[in-house]
């Protein structure tokens, strides 16, 4: 029963695991005080067969980018625009976080990670630019995203 349950898992990751699809998982934190907390994350990878997911992670915090000055790294995404986001929320793509599959696989078997969705193709396409355009995102993950 247990194989079954395992490959059925399986099955349900690979339909939902694509570029563009919003996942909330159970992340490390580099915080002393929370070894592990929910969030939300992205995934861009341009082919999603890859042994390591590369995610933009999101946040609700907006006072970092209240200035303006970031825009070109974030991309700005409002409350409702998607049902797992009921307040205007940023995707911020300052940081690429790397993941491998195999860890959000047992995350999703064991009820740690859990599908949102998939960004809209002019969220997709925003990403996409700016992610291009980006001065921060290492080359080696660029090459792998747009």
């Amino acid at each position: 029963m247990h194989n079954f349950a395992a490959a059925l898992g399986d099955v349900y990751f690979q339909q939902q695991y694509k570029r563009g699809v919003i996942l909330r998982f159970n992340m490390d934190c580099d915080d002393p005080n929370r070894e592990t907390r929910y969030k939300f994350g992205v995934v861009l990878n341009k082919n999603a067969s890859e042994e390591e997911a590369l995610l933009a992670i999101t946040t609700s915090n907006q006072a970092p980018f209240a200035s303006g000055y970031l825009e070109s790294d974030i991309v700005r995404v409002n409350a409702g625009d998607y049902p797992c986001f009921d307040k205007p929320t940023i995707l911020s793509l300052r940081e690429i976080r790397p993941e491998p599959v195999a860890h959000l696989k047992e995350l999703c078997k064991s009820g740690q990670l859990t599908f949102h969705g998939e960004l809209t193709e002019a969220h997709l396409t925003e990403v996409l630019r700016k992610v291009g355009n980006s001065r921060l995102i290492e080359g080696k993950y660029k090459k792998r995203i747009v």
